[in-house]
């Protein structure tokens, strides 16, 4: 499923998605990455905004992969700063937090361990 399914297409002309970069993406098979941005048009005003968090994705690559993990554990070792979405997206229990405990949880889910976040 691409970003805006098929019985949303109706209203596919009042949204707009940029990536994290600022450009507008244009593309239905784009994968939502954390640091995206989704705007709610109504004309040409911006009606609602949301930055997306995709739970385990702190790299911005719309999954949570090995990468991720690394740099959990470098962000949980104060090696890196995370940006308030990037923490948002880490935070893998609710606590509150980022830490070892999440990197280990994205390792196990793709090592197939673990079948959810």
């Amino acid at each position: 499923m691409g970003i805006i399914d098929e019985k949303y297409k109706s209203y596919a002309e009042n949204i707009k998605i940029f990536a994290a970069n600022g450009n507008e993406v244009t593309n239905n098979d784009t994968i939502m990455c954390t640091g995206m941005t989704v705007l709610l048009m109504d004309g040409g005003q911006i009606k609602e905004s949301a930055t997306v968090a995709v739970k385990g994705d702190v790299t911005g690559e719309g999954i949570a992969s090995v990468a991720d993990a690394r740099m959990i554990l470098r962000y949980a070792a104060g090696l890196d700063k995370f940006s308030d979405i990037q923490l948002l997206a880490g935070d893998l229990t609710g606590a509150g937090s980022v830490g070892a405990a999440e990197a280990r949880t994205v390792l196990r889910y793709n090592a197939k361990l673990a079948d959810r976040l």
